[in-house]
């Protein structure tokens, strides 16, 4: 905890080496009053006027209020948490021999004592006063997918990333990892998989979760509606919305559907056929009787089809007739 024997002490070099988070004594998770609450308590030490003893006082109190004014604002606030994310995050602690808070240095100047005192604080001990464990941050990547891959599931191996704090470096440093990731059946755009504990891990937090986020890839006949259900467009000629048609497609899974479309047709007019969409998640065994959701045709105009020939009427008219 800051008192003023510390702050009688404190350098601007060492005010210098802390993030705004460290000079204030705040955490990414702290909110806008604790950290008014934190400025205004740092300010009493560091004012001019109220620590005329220190030469350094104006400066030390011009860092404090950049951090506050920084923390205080939600978009530099943001900006300057991907800057600590994408730089070297040195452990402010690593080489002073003595914490913040104004601990005798004895006991603390040995580099044993630095590397516990991390591995504490990263299981979230509260140590130091008022600076708490922060919150975790996911790691994030999304995958692309194809609509047979998510809906009979896939595995993949994927190598990525990720920010690890290394109590003997002080530092937050990047390391490479390689991961196994399984995709249930039947998984939907969006779905998030989760692999516990493997992503950021900053210095006085826990390890962040490794979030794999599911993104569809655009089907050749496809596009997936809703739950198993499936909408494909079908283009007609001006000479098949009077004759009618024959439909045929191929589903997802590779067997051939056929289906008479009688006259009259209409354009934009949908089509429901039942039992030839996806497997039901729920019910999904892999077998070729699963239960199956639905695929809607949307029947549209083909504009660059001729119209049809006085000829091709007569011989309608006289099908129709007959």
């Amino acid at each position: 905890m800051c008192n003023a024997k510390a702050a009688e002490s404190m350098s601007v070099e060492k005010m210098r080496s802390y993030t705004h988070f460290e000079r204030l004594e705040v955490t990414r998770a702290s909110s806008v009053d604790e950290i008014k609450t934190s400025f205004r308590r740092f300010a009493l030490y560091y004012h001019p006027d109220k620590n005329v003893k220190n030469e350094n006082a104006k400066e030390l109190f011009n860092m404090i209020t950049e951090a506050r004014d920084v923390l205080l604002d939600p978009s530099e606030r943001q900006r300057y948490v991907e800057e600590l994310r994408t730089r070297r995050v040195v452990n402010p602690f690593a080489s002073t021999g003595a914490s913040r808070g104004g601990f005798g240095s004895a006991n603390l100047e040995s580099r044993a004592a630095e590397i516990l005192r991390d591995v504490l604080s990263a299981r979230g001990t509260h140590i130091w006063g008022t600076r708490n464990a922060q919150a975790p941050t996911e790691r994030v990547i999304h995958v692309s997918l194809t609509l047979e891959q998510m809906d009979k599931g896939c595995k993949f191996t994927q190598t990525y990333q990720r920010l690890v704090h290394r109590a003997v470096e002080g530092a937050t440093l990047p390391r490479t990892e390689t991961t196994t990731v399984v995709v249930p059946p039947g998984a939907v755009d969006g779905e998030r998989i989760v692999i516990p504990s493997m992503g950021d891990h900053y210095f006085g937090s826990p390890p962040g979760d490794l979030v794999f986020c599911v993104r569809k890839l655009p089907h050749e006949t496809f596009v997936r509606s809703i739950g198993a259900n499936l909408v494909m467009e079908r283009k007609i000629t001006p000479l098949e919305m009077i004759t009618g048609t024959t439909l045929k497609f191929k589903t997802v899974y590779g067997d051939e559907h056929v289906m008479k479309l009688e006259a009259p047709l209409k354009n934009g007019q949908m089509v429901v056929i039942s039992g030839v969409g996806l497997r039901l998640r729920e019910l999904a065994r892999g077998e070729p009787d699963d239960e199956r959701g639905t695929v809607s045709v949307k029947l549209v105009l083909d504009n660059a089809a001729p119209p049809p020939t006085a000829e091709q009427l007569r011989v309608a008219s006289m099908v129709a007739v007959s």
